[in-house]
């Protein structure tokens, strides 16, 4: 996968991340007790923090040549697949 390729992947699974957090906020806010949503708030919170860190590397690889790429691109696949399984063990279990 070239570069830009990878570059608006990327920007796709961020994008569906971020509706993915979407709904579970619209999943809090219809009733789950108050001390569970201000748990998932808070999870919510450190996960967007995370997200944005790796929108962050990702922007910064569109600025490096095509040949840095392999690091930049493997730092920010462990991130993402970090990101990913945090979320699952964090939020996949509210009701």
């Amino acid at each position: 996968m070239g570069k830009m390729s990878y570059e608006q992947n990327m920007r796709r699974q961020i994008q569906d991340f971020g509706f993915a957090i979407e709904t579970i906020r619209r999943r809090l806010d219809e009733g789950i007790d108050n001390r569970t949503k201000v748990e998932a708030m808070a999870q919510i919170d450190l996960l967007e923090h995370r997200r944005d860190d790796v929108r962050h590397k990702l922007d910064d690889l569109e600025s490096r040549p095509d040949g840095a790429m392999t690091d930049v691109r493997a730092e920010l696949e462990q991130e993402w697949n970090d990101l990913l399984q945090d979320f699952e063990e964090r939020l996949g279990a509210l009701p």
